[in-house]
């Protein structure tokens, strides 16, 4: 390839095409037409440049350009020219992109050889004007195949480690040269696919930003029609050094920025999201990206906004890096202008999918403290996990019960249901649900001390019977816990006509519900329903324990969403909500989850020492499951080996009991 020479930037004035040219409105087909630019500026045999560049065909659009191969008739070679629309450097589209192009250009030329840079050469720019308006030309030396056309040659798009570690020190020799050599952030996509463009997005997605140097001949084989993809050599360990970062149509100088609408969302940084001020490391969370993306075979955070508009793809990035990276660091989340949009003053993350079906608590009681008195408009589970609590409540019968509860005994009272609940011990722990996802909304809770602050103290007298006087100590400010203490009544004598029998009994103790062994030898399943507790009609639980290394089998539950709390260890769960749509996500003790109605997903411990321990809640009266195991045991086994294309022999393995737990 030729040297650039000093003073590389011709002072000439635009040049006309030839009268032949035309403007074409179709896009090329190598063009992507959803959000690239469908004006052709160009036909072959055109010149440019005082006839110095002789247009041969076009490979391929941008959103704000046309690349096509050209001859160099001054020096006998081919060329690449990049020509810019006639309104890119107007209007919406003010970049910068020549100025950078110098800088890059001047600290090439003080290199040995301008390829230790890993970024194209730009071996020359002009003017030039055609029907549409002036148009800046850019002249680069021919590449090959772009990095997503290299993937596609291995097996799952799946770059092989070793080779994509020779592309990845390229990459960041690349992008070391463009930070700290001449100051510039790359900003738009290393390297991308064919995505659609939102209307107000700067980003352009076409061509693709890193590619591959090829040989004279390859560069004749292209002349001749080929496609780069066609005549680039597969990459391996061996041709290390021929990867260069191209396509600064987006750039940013580090001290001067651009626009802040930068990178495609599936690279997008965080701060970039969040209205933080941003330098060169989101050319670093970029690369990041793609090295996932291109070893794992898939995207690393695809993100999508929710079809009924309940969450943004910037909130569903937002929520999968933190599933990965842990909370967002409270001095970034300081710095952005938006954080307000996704955050609470608190760091914590506003736009969590939401339950539909269940809203869950956690409660601390001290020795003597009450929850006081109340009730609600929806069903109220709870579960013991710690300590010792008496619980008391009256129906609309007049029938009462006072219990006292331990460690993984439950309560569960139904709507309307007056209660209350006190601790025993010195600290008291317990998990609340609720069979409705919008408990927070108002008109839910009722309790009692509110409700006497708000009645005339006149109504209260009459109703009771007692002087008015009696309730000016009545707390105001509805405090919910109440401190105290435990007489010996309390604990001594549990009482009460509920209790009495199981129908309508509003407890029961866990000893009483003996633990499933999982035929598949990993664990047990304790289940709470109606049928082994009659008064849960609207919420039916499974206490969950999962030796380490166990499996809970892939199933999914037919009668509602599943709403998961997590009391012990470390897991990690797939979720497959269809439509090749599924998530990954790592859990550990006191994580919460919700797995959408009737989505399919496994749970496995990842602990080689400790038990994992959740407990899954349903709206629904009874704990119901789908093995697909068990499923394709059942079905013939000719249909199973046509449909999933594996050997009959392999299908008639399967077990027809459901295994449950996989040791």
């Amino acid at each position: 390839m030729p040297r650039l020479l000093k003073g590389w930037l011709p002072n000439f004035g635009p040049t006309k095409v030839t009268p032949k040219s035309t403007i074409n409105e179709e896009a090329t087909p190598t063009s992507r037409p959803e959000g690239l630019s469908q004006i052709c500026i160009a036909s072959p045999k055109d010149t440019f440049n005082h006839g110095r560049y002789e247009a041969i065909r076009q490979l391929g659009a941008g959103r704000y350009s046309h690349v096509w191969l050209a001859r160099d008739l001054e020096k006998e070679s081919f060329v690449a020219l990049k020509l810019l629309n006639a309104d890119c450097y107007g209007g919406n589209h003010d970049i910068f992109e020549v100025d950078i192009v110098k800088a890059i250009s001047h600290r090439q030329n003080k290199l040995e050889d301008t390829s230790e840079s890993h970024v194209i050469e730009f071996l020359d720019v002009f003017d030039t004007e055609s029907q549409a308006g002036t148009h800046r030309c850019i002249v680069m030396p021919v590449l090959g195949c772009d990095l997503d056309a290299q993937a596609r040659r291995f097996p799952g798009r799946r770059v092989p480690v070793q080779i994509m570690k020779q592309i990845t020190r390229q990459l960041l020799l690349g992008l070391e040269f463009l930070h700290n050599s001449c100051r510039v952030i790359h900003t738009g996509a290393i390297i991308l696919r064919p995505l659609r463009v939102p209307a107000n997005s700067i980003v352009d997605l076409q061509p693709s930003n890193v590619c591959f140097e090829i040989t004279q001949t390859e560069i004749d084989r292209i002349a001749q029609g080929a496609s780069a993809d066609e005549v680039t050599t597969t990459i391996t360990g061996t041709n290390q050094d021929c990867v260069r970062i191209i396509d600064l149509g987006v750039a940013s100088w580090v001290d001067k920025h651009l626009s802040d609408n930068i990178q495609p969302e599936h690279l997008r940084a965080p701060e970039v999201i969040i209205g933080a001020s941003w330098g060169p490391a989101v050319d670093i969370w970029s690369l990041g990206c793609l090295v996932i993306e291109f070893t794992k075979g898939h995207i690393a955070f695809p993100g999508a906004a929710s079809k009924d508009g309940a969450w943004s793809s910037e909130d569903d990035h937002l929520a999968q890096y933190m599933e990965v990276l842990g909370p967002m660091p409270l001095t970034l989340l300081q710095r952005g202008s938006k954080t307000s949009k996704y955050f609470d003053e608190e760091g914590s993350y506003c736009s969590q999918n939401q339950s539909k079906d269940i809203a869950g608590a956690q409660q601390h009681l001290k020795k003597g403290a009450a929850r006081e008195m109340h009730w609600h408009r929806v069903a109220e589970w709870g579960f013991v996990y710690a300590g010792r609590v008496a619980v008391g409540a009256v129906d609309e019968n007049g029938k009462n019960s006072w219990d006292i509860l331990e460690v993984g005994d439950i309560w569960y009272f139904p709507k309307g249901a007056a209660h209350v609940v006190q601790g025993l011990e010195d600290e008291n722990e317990y998990l609340l649900v609720f069979d409705d996802g919008n408990f927070e909304a108002a008109g839910t809770t009722f309790n009692v001390d509110d409700w006497i602050a708000h009645t005339p103290k006149d109504i209260l007298a009459k109703n009771f019977g007692v002087n008015e006087s009696i309730f000016n100590s009545v707390p105001a400010t509805n405090p919910v816990i109440a401190a105290g203490n435990v007489s010996n009544s309390t604990v001594d004598h549990p009482y009460g006509d509920l209790s009495a029998n199981k129908s309508s009994s509003y407890v029961i103790h866990s000893g009483d519900v003996a633990p499933i062994v999982a035929p598949g030898g990993g664990g047990t399943i304790q289940i709470f329903d109606s049928r082994s507790f009659p008064i849960s009609t609207t919420i039916a639980a499974s206490v969950v324990t999962i030796k380490p290394g166990g499996l809970r089998e892939l199933h999914w539950h037919p009668t509602a969403e599943e709403w998961v709390y997590f009391a012990q260890g470390q897991a990690r769960a797939t979720i497959f909500t269809g439509n090749a749509a599924a998530r990954t996500f790592d859990f550990a003790a006191g994580d919460t989850a919700v797995f959408p109605d009737n989505s399919g997903h496994y749970v496995i411990n990842t602990s080689e020492t400790e038990d994992l321990v959740w407990i899954e809640i349903f709206k629904a009266d009874r704990v119901a499951d789908i093995s697909l195991t068990q499923w394709l045991a059942l079905t013939p086994a000719a249909v199973v080996s046509q449909i999933l294309n594996i050997s009959v022999d392999a299908v008639k393995t399967l077990k027809k009991q459901k295994q449950l737990i996989i040791a």
